[in-house]
């Protein structure tokens, strides 16, 4: 690398990125060899190292800020960027969540300066990138409109797709909404080009934007014009969740038939199906089984890994997997057993079924069992409880803690039980289990994406009534979504927050501000994972001691006063979020994790904590850990993709 040129390092970390094969070392190696000769790349060279590092979500920062430095230069030179290069950068910078101030401004205003030379792709691609860093540049965005609209019925639907998710976020600033409509009669031109991805985005877009034109009268339309049921598979969760909150049982019916057809495995079908029932659908949407040639289409993730890891096409089609079969078994396990139960005992006996479940070889499940049992017990005992306010679990995977807290809730209360769930399959499963437990009247599932749901909380429980808060899903979300419950008042006083997962992935950004917040009393407890003995987590567990919304200067004042993040955890946030896809398979050329990489990272992420101040006390009286009937520490073979082992 010593003789490289600037082009040739360039090139070097193009040729990796194309091959999707991450090579650690030698990424160190050209990023080093490259930083002292930044200012003489090109524009294009600028923007294919960009790509590159996007491509192998590498966030490199010091490469990065390099690179932002020298497109500042260029563009201040008066050289003239490629449209394909502004876009390149901008959707880079997106990827790698990499919010450079003086470097989105250098390129939105080469971007506006050229955007009439911009094709589809580029107008797309650097609208969504700048609307995905919520740099809603409204100059930037009039004039990819402006640019867009003569354009619309020549896109391809992909291409509409972002341009509708992008523009959502906008209020009227130069008639957005009229733009939206003019999509969505360009996206009733491309139906032919129609798949899940593109449907979410479109139907989400819509949602957001606050068009008057019902998602579901929107997608029925589509059916109707003949779309593959199968290319629509992947909006049925905003789909659900916007009829129940509309109160629509007739089109949840609909819909929960079109997840039945589509669901794996006759017991998880049927736990659909049981969801189903009581409300009238007007027509079954048949969906059929998914076949290869559909995975380019539907799963363009996963698809551009195909072609050098062959064997991933087993986990091309939904359902496919451990996942699915698991769920499937545990439904079997508890159904078969919980006739044994009398009615009593049912809440508790249905937890101890899971967890037995979950002891079994390959049957581990992750929920918040032992030691983390009891801390959330513990936080709902802290506080006194009225009849009218709700808990709060973000997270629902098969019901474990929603039936857990709507049982404590029971004897300190009678306070309800909203646990929000992404995945609509899941949800039908944790709804079937509360079911089962005889608490369907305390516990409620609600469908959909938990930043989505959140004001209809304040509209169905008021103002102050969300009294616990527990946050299980995303941890580099737990954060903002915090924030929003605040600034919509719904905390009730003495509300407390619990979060889980913060050690291992992690939630730096969330930690940062609940030990720092003025408004709330912070202490952090370390155990084991359930289930993994050795693997050390920690949780977070905050009271809320004083109104955090700004409804007073002094209040608004100690807001502001609130120390950002220092870049080390900004980074360390990213990187959590790389470990989970990295996790869920989606990192191929990097290998899996087993459970030897999850406890390094953990501990790494731990070290980050305590460097800056932040250390957790053991939970005390922890019961004794069980173990599953493996050795889940054993570290398993690096998986072998295609017949080659990936890049190391």
């Amino acid at each position: 690398l010593a003789d490289f040129g600037a082009q040739q390092l360039s090139n070097t970390s193009w040729a990796f990125a194309k091959l999707m094969c991450l090579n650690l070392p030698l990424m160190d190696a050209l990023s080093a060899a490259a930083l002292p000769t930044m200012s003489e790349l090109s524009q294009q060279d600028l923007s294919t190292t960009a790509w590159s590092l996007a491509v192998l979500e590498l966030r490199d920062e010091p490469l990065l800020e390099s690179l932002s430095a020298a497109a500042i230069n260029t563009i201040s030179a008066g050289a003239e960027f490629e449209p394909l290069g502004i876009m390149c950068i901008a959707w880079a910078f997106a990827v790698l969540e990499f919010s450079n101030g003086p470097g989105l401004d250098a390129i939105a205003s080469q971007a506006i300066r050229s955007c009439h030379d911009f094709d589809p792709q580029a107008l797309s691609l650097t609208a969504w990138a700048f609307a995905s860093m919520r740099v809603l540049d409204l100059p930037l965005l009039s004039a990819i409109a402006a640019e867009a609209l003569p354009k619309l019925h020549h896109m391809e639907l992909h291409h509409l797709a972002k341009l509708v998710w992008a523009f959502s976020f906008l209020t009227d600033p130069f008639d957005v909404r009229n733009f939206l409509r003019q999509l969505l009669r360009a996206v009733a031109g491309a139906l032919g080009q129609m798949n899940s991805p593109g449907a979410h985005s479109i139907l989400w877009g819509l949602w957001q934007s606050g068009l008057r034109r019902p998602v579901f009268g929107l997608f029925r339309s589509w059916r109707e014009e003949g779309v593959d049921p199968d290319d629509l598979t992947g909006a049925l969760d905003l789909l659900l969740m916007d009829s129940e909150w509309r109160r629509q049982p007739g089109q949840e019916a609909e819909l929960l038939g079109s997840l039945e057809a589509s669901t794996p495995g006759d017991s998880v079908q049927a736990v659909v199906s049981k969801c189903m029932r009581g409300r009238a659908a007007e027509e079954a949407v048949a969906v059929h089984t998914w076949d290869r040639d559909k995975v380019e289409r539907n799963k363009p993730e996963l698809a551009k890994y195909l072609a050098h890891y062959p064997e991933m096409d087993r986990s091309a089609q939904p359902g496919a997997g451990n996942h699915w079969r698991k769920l499937g078994s545990l439904v079997e396990h508890v159904d078969a057993l919980a006739d044994l139960v009398t009615s009593p005992t049912m809440p508790a006996s249905l937890l101890q079924l899971m967890e037995r479940f979950a002891e079994g070889a390959r049957q581990w499940l992750k929920v918040a069992g032992g030691a983390k049992a009891q801390l959330l017990q513990h936080m709902l005992r802290q506080r006194r409880w009225a009849p009218w306010e709700a808990a709060l679990e973000c997270g629902a995977f098969v019901g474990y803690s929603s039936i857990r807290l709507a049982s404590v809730l029971g004897e300190l209360g009678g306070a309800v039980v909203v646990s929000v769930e992404v995945d609509p399959v899941q949800a039908c499963i944790a709804k079937h289990f509360i079911d089962l437990a005889g608490l369907s009247c305390q516990a409620e599932v609600w469908m959909g994406l938990f930043r989505d749901l959140l004001a209809r909380l304040v509209e169905e429980f008021g103002l102050r009534a969300v009294g616990a808060v527990f946050l299980d899903y995303k941890g580099t979300a737990f954060h903002t979504d915090l924030a929003t419950l605040e600034r919509l008042r719904a905390l009730a006083p003495g509300a407390r927050a619990l979060a889980d997962n913060v050690a291992l992935p992690g939630a730096p950004l969330y930690l940062w501000r609940m030990t720092r917040h003025p408004a709330w009393e912070t202490s952090v407890w370390a155990m084991e994972e359930f289930l993994e003995p050795g693997v050390e987590d920690w949780l977070c567990l905050s009271a809320l001691w004083q109104p955090p919304a700004p409804e007073t200067p002094e209040a608004a004042s100690a807001a502001a006063l609130l120390d950002p993040a220092p870049a080390a955890w900004q980074r360390l946030s990213w990187h959590t979020d790389h470990m989970r896809r990295r996790a869920q398979g989606l990192r191929p050329g990097e290998m899996g994790m087993t459970s030897a990489d999850r406890a390094a990272y953990a501990a790494l992420v731990r070290e980050a904590y305590r460097s800056a101040g932040v250390e957790a006390m053991p939970w005390q009286g922890a019961p004794p850990q069980p173990r599953r009937r493996e050795d889940g520490r054993a570290a398993a073979a690096w998986p072998v993709w295609g017949g080659r082992q990936p890049c190391r």
